[in-house]
């Protein structure tokens, strides 16, 4: 049986009207967190992020489900779970590259938008300043049989930041449990993802731009058309209490960071 108290759903937000049309869908009965994203925090800053403010909470199995995430099926994530702790893999998702059509980059680690973490397991070994070392894949450097995979990759990708948390415990000898996922309409949204349970059933999906909920028209239609679709999976009924955590000096030091990568390119281009 999975102790449910050991684990927890996180969600970075960049995005909070969306958020909360499609927090009903999320698992009843475990914790969750929200880091407020607004001022910019996601992908391998709010992992950093979580594990500073998490890592002695007693947790052992961390969800990362993004706000656009919408959960067809609460239970499945249980079996998730199960198969990591049968098969000693260290997290659980969906290949950025040769999975789905939108994302053809890296096929040997998983896509943020939707990942089951080891927390407990990660949490013993777990270091920033090595971590950040592992921006970088060699050619050849992990033998794993791809032959399979239905749409195109880069097996050297280091497309986005957070690779380098994938690739440093790929490299620590860890291994992935990668779900099956398509384009949930191929014929009228090229864009929305089903993710598979282990069964074959649908688990979830992930509509993608969620930053441009709200402004964005095309996005915003399109997005609300699903949320309609799936209104009976996220009927409002009364919410479980959330734990909402910001980091209260990101805002400035992404200015600093972004004001002193500004005078490095300048000085780059004279």
């Amino acid at each position: 049986m999975i102790d449910k108290n050991s684990i927890v759903l996180l969600t970075t937000v960049s995005n909070f009207d969306l958020y909360n049309k499609t927090k009903y869908s999320h698992q009843k009965g475990i914790k969750k967190v929200v880091i407020d994203g607004q001022d910019g925090m996601y992908g391998i800053e709010s992992l950093y992020y979580s594990f500073k403010k998490l890592r002695n909470r007693n947790i052992k199995w961390l969800i990362l489900a993004d706000e656009d995430v919408i959960f067809l099926d609460n239970l499945a994530i249980f079996d998730i779970i199960e198969k990591l702790q049968d098969t000693g893999a260290i997290a659980a998702g969906v290949r950025d590259g040769g999975t789905i059509p939108n994302r053809i980059h890296n096929p040997y680690v998983p896509n943020m938008f939707f990942c089951v973490l080891n927390f407990e397991k990660i949490v013993q070994v777990y270091n920033k300043k090595e971590i950040k070392k592992n921006e970088f894949i060699s050619k050849d450097e992990f033998i794993e049989d791809l032959s399979g995979l239905k749409e195109p990759f880069k097996t050297e990708s280091l497309f986005e930041p957070y690779y380098k948390f994938f690739l440093w415990l790929k490299r620590k000898g860890e291994h992935y449990l990668f779900l099956n996922a398509e384009l949930y309409d191929s014929k009228n949204d090229e864009l929305t993802t089903l993710v598979k349970s282990l069964n074959g059933k649908p688990m979830l999906i992930h509509t993608w731009f969620a930053r441009s909920y709200g402004w964005n028209k095309y996005q915003t239609k399109r997005i609300d058309s699903l949320l309609q679709i799936f209104n009976s999976k996220i009927v409002p009924e009364e919410s479980e209490s959330v734990s909402i955590i910001k980091d209260p000096y990101f805002k400035y030091q992404n200015k600093i960071k972004k004001f002193f990568l500004k005078l490095k390119m300048k000085s780059f281009i004279k």
